[in-house]
């Protein structure tokens, strides 16, 4: 029996390569907005004259919201630059026509945010900013995708189906669901500073942390299917052990957020800012795209795991 076609390393590494770097992107942006600072530099791609990444370094340390700023837009522009490249490597790998359009997805929904970003600074539109912040989260979802649909150990991966279904995929299916809703809700308060929406967003963090765990439960009993020690077995661990972790951590951020919202600031609408609200809201905006990575994770390989076995 021949060998299985070598695949190649390289698409995945790019991809990685890119969603690792959105995630110091992911925490500027909720600085910015933590800040309120998403005007606090002119222009978009030439900021007063510069090309982006020529900006003088005096002019970067103007003020806080400036340097944050203004390095979230270099940011955004590395990782529009490793989507390329992850484009490229499926190419030049010869990864075949599906890695293409999977790393294809990736840039155009990095283009797409970055233009979003852009009309939001050039029209100075708290709309676009919504709706900026919001796809944030979504396409940092994307590129999870992608850099797991792309990696060795997908493509190779052999893992046995489980003999029956157990509900692992539907769930996670919903978990994503109330996942996309909870981070639209949190954005909706964070640019428009209504208390509807922070109430939402409090009354979905209960059911995506009570669901999350249901989840988490369904993946422990599905890995006792497989044999003990077995990678079927430690994959599914390792998930339901990640899972309930970041639904913990992502909670307990969240009050803490608020708190520090309410307590020691002014609330999203008010000139004070503590030191508190600075990190405890951008770590909640930031655990918050590691929970949606999380959970794509778990749906991918739910979805690959969670169905009858196919023959005999």
């Amino acid at each position: 029996m021949s060998d299985p076609k070598p695949v190649s390393p390289w698409p995945g590494r790019w991809a990685l390569a890119t969603l690792l770097a959105a995630i110091p992107l992911v925490v500027l942006g909720g600085l910015v907005t933590t800040l309120r600072a998403g005007m606090a530099e002119d222009g978009w791609l030439q900021p007063e004259g510069y090309w982006l990444w020529m900006y003088p370094l005096e002019k970067r340390m103007v003020s806080l919201g400036r340097f944050v700023e203004h390095h979230h837009r270099e940011f955004g522009s590395l990782v529009g630059l490793l989507s390329i490249a992850t484009v490229l490597a499926t190419l030049f790998a010869k990864a075949g026509a599906r890695a293409f359009w999977i790393a294809f997805l990736g840039l155009v929904a990095v283009s797409g945010q970055g233009v979003v970003g852009g009309l939001r600074v050039l029209e100075n539109n708290p709309r676009l900013a919504f709706l900026h912040g919001v796809l944030g989260q979504i396409v940092f979802g994307i590129l999870t995708l992608v850099a797991i649909l792309l990696s060795v150990r997908w493509r190779r991966s052999e893992l046995p189906r489980l003999a029956a279904p157990v509900g692992m995929a539907w769930r996670a299916k919903i978990l994503l669901g109330a996942l996309l809703i909870q981070v639209t809700l949190g954005g909706w308060y964070r640019h428009g500073h209504g208390h509807t929406a922070i109430a939402l967003h409090g009354f979905g963090a209960l059911f995506v942390v009570w669901w999350g765990l249901q989840v988490a439960r369904s993946l422990r009993k599905a890995s006792k299917t497989f044999e003990t020690g077995s990678a079927g077995a430690l994959h599914l661990r390792s998930n339901a052990l990640w899972l309930t972790g970041t639904l913990h951590l992502q909670w307990l951020l969240g009050a803490t957020a608020l708190y520090a919202l309410f307590a020691l600031s002014d609330g999203m609408s008010g000139q004070h800012i503590s030191r508190s609200e600075i990190v405890f809201s951008t770590l909640h905006v930031t655990v918050g795209a590691m929970l949606t990575a999380v959970v794509v994770w778990t749906y991918l390989w739910t979805d690959r795991l969670d169905s009858p076995t196919q023959g005999s």
